[in-house]
């Protein structure tokens, strides 16, 4: 059994007032909350596996594995949600 716990959030951030974030006072910068936990998935990847020696002299195996895996988010999940984040 494999245990995965995935967590990610943006903080509290500043930026400078442009045309997505207007400001009444030039200059000044424009302050954004941090997130939170915007996910926190907890999630148990089972695996297993066999090895079998037919002959019983270690020269030849015959192995079997099964496992279930998730693709485990970086950076990019709490990029797409940050206000701040980059555009491409």
């Amino acid at each position: 059994m494999r245990y995965d716990r995935f967590t990610t959030y943006y903080p509290a951030q500043t930026t400078s007032t442009n045309i997505t974030f207007p400001s009444t006072v030039p200059g000044w910068p424009y302050l954004l909350p941090a997130s939170g936990n915007l996910v926190d998935w907890n999630t148990v990847s089972p695996r297993i596996g066999v090895a079998w020696d037919p002959t019983g002299k270690g020269r030849l195996s015959n192995r079997f594995g099964y496992g279930i895996y998730y693709i485990m988010q970086g950076t990019g999940l709490a990029e797409t949600a940050n206000p701040n984040g980059l555009i491409s």
